[in-house]
């Protein structure tokens, strides 16, 4: 595995591309899964979601489903006043 430095000399052209363009990303897009994979997986992912879903006021709507991997989910109501800006997660107590 490359270091960042090699990564940014060999993709970004080093320290002339900041001067030039900006801001690059501190990971490159596969370097970040990769490094997110070990731990970030189905099972976590859904534990993530679950305190979005199984409160009295959820923001995210599970559909029909055998399985909670084949499960659709939706925002709420809340879920997209959350999102405009409209309404405060610890406002929900939950």
């Amino acid at each position: 595995m490359q270091s960042f430095s090699e990564y940014f000399d060999r993709v970004a052209g080093g320290a002339e591309v900041l001067f030039d363009y900006g801001p690059v990303p501190v990971l490159p897009e596969d370097e970040y899964w990769r490094t997110r994979a070990g731990y970030l997986d189905d099972l976590m992912f859904h534990a993530l979601l679950r305190p979005l879903i199984d409160v009295p006021r959820p923001l995210l709507q599970e559909g029909q489903g055998d399985t909670w991997t084949r499960r659709s989910l939706r925002l709420t109501t809340l879920g997209e006043q959350m999102l405009a800006g409209q309404a405060h997660w610890l406002d929900q107590a939950p």
